[in-house]
């Protein structure tokens, strides 16, 4: 697998996942999409636990993708993210 992102960008990712969010998704009102790729340990694992405890949530699974999907086809990803959008107008 080739990713499109430089790995300096990859490593501000995991140097910013330190969060205390999970004790606040039930105050989240928005429509929100929690997405996850077919991986079988990490990110995935948890997506759709957290989608569930949003009270607007929606879980998207994305079996063909690792939790790199966008970085490993971000032109397909960016129209997800598009059409996720036009939905919620």
């Amino acid at each position: 697998m080739i990713l499109k992102c430089r790995g300096e960008i990859e490593a501000q990712v995991f140097e910013s996942s330190v969060t205390t969010i999970y004790e606040n998704l039930a105050t989240v009102e928005t429509l929100v999409t929690v997405a996850a790729g077919g991986d079988k340990e990490g990110p995935a694992q948890i997506a759709p636990i957290v989608a569930n405890e949003l009270p607007n949530g929606r879980f998207r699974l994305f079996a063909e993708y690792t939790h790199f999907a966008p970085m490993e086809d971000p032109n397909f990803i960016a129209a997800e993210i598009r059409n996720e959008l036009m939905r919620t107008l």
